[in-house]
């Protein structure tokens, strides 16, 4: 069953991954437009610190927190103007959750983001990372608490 959990996480990680960055850009691209897809290639090709790395993982959890609340909300709307208000309340709520996270802004976050979907050891270290703050130790495979 714990193994059946793991590969759920990690296809909502890698889906959150692949979503996130794209949710948290524009409001990366309301205030530094210019600079930000320089800056985010830039970074994508260096490596990350610890900091960044655990920044992003604290974030991905508190905006995969965020989807889990919206989604059957959007999924239920009367229509699509309602789809859109809750969606920019979801994505408002998801980049609060990125700036709140110790050593990460939102530039940082899509650049890791971006470098995740191309990096598979990178993937597996953020899932890897994400497990274990929602309570889900990756070396082990039958952890109940």
């Amino acid at each position: 069953m714990t193994d059946t959990k793991s590969k759920l996480l990690r296809g909502v990680m890698v889906a959150g991954l692949a979503l996130s960055p794209v949710a948290a850009f524009a409001q990366a691209a309301d205030s530094t437009a210019p600079e930000a897809g320089a800056s985010e290639e830039l970074q994508s090709e260096l490596s990350f610190t610890d900091a960044e790395l655990s920044g992003f993982a604290d974030a991905t959890v508190k905006m995969q927190q965020v989807r889990q609340t919206y989604m059957p909300q959007i999924e239920a709307a009367a229509d699509d103007a309602e789809r859109q208000e809750l969606a920019q309340q979801a994505n408002s709520e998801m980049v609060s959750a990125v700036e709140a996270a110790e050593g990460i802004d939102v530039e940082t976050y899509n650049a890791i983001g971006r470098a995740a979907q191309e990096d598979e050891s990178l993937r597996a270290q953020l899932v890897a990372m994400v497990q274990q703050r929602v309570g889900m130790d990756p070396g082990t495979q039958n952890d109940e608490g």
